[in-house]
C-alpha cells in the first residue's frame, strides 16, 4: 500500500535538474584551487605552534551556496583546520587564530594573479 500524499507534494512545480554539471561550476576556477593547494597552511605561516596536519585543502571564505565563487574566497588551509572553520564557523575560527580570512583570500588571489602575469598566461 503507497502513503498517502497531500496535495502541495502531488501539485509543487518540479525543478529540472542538470545532468551532468556541477551545480557551481560557472563559478568555479580549477587553476585557482590548484594554486591554493600548492601553497602551505595559512596558520603554519601565522605561527609553528598551530599544529597544522595533513595536506593543504583549498577552503572557501564564503559558503558557495550564498553565491560566492572561489575568485578572492579561497584560503589555503590543512586537513585538521579546514574541519575546524566548518566545525566551529568563521568568526570563532578568525577569533581564535587572529586572522582575517577575507583579507587573506584577498592576498591569496593577488599572489595568484601575480604569479600568471609573471608567467604570461
Amino acid at each position: 500500500m503507497r502513503p498517502v500524499q497531500g496535495y502541495a507534494e502531488a501539485h509543487a512545480p518540479q525543478k529540472p535538474k542538470a545532468e551532468g554539471r556541477e551545480r557551481f561550476a560557472s563559478k568555479r576556477d580549477d587553476v585557482l584551487r590548484a594554486f591554493v593547494r600548492r601553497q602551505s597552511c595559512l596558520l603554519a605561516a601565522v605561527g609553528p605552534e598551530n599544529g597544522c596536519r595533513g595536506l593543504v585543502e583549498a577552503a572557501h571564505v564564503k559558503a558557495k551556496g550564498t553565491g560566492a565563487g572561489d575568485w578572492e574566497n579561497l584560503v589555503s588551509l590543512c586537513g585538521a583546520h579546514h574541519r575546524e572553520l566548518h566545525y566551529i564557523g568563521r568568526r570563532s575560527f578568525e577569533y581564535r587564530h587572529q586572522v582575517k580570512l577575507g583579507a587573506l583570500a584577498r592576498k591569496t588571489a593577488a599572489a595568484y594573479l601575480k604569479q600568471r602575469q609573471a608567467s604570461g598566461t
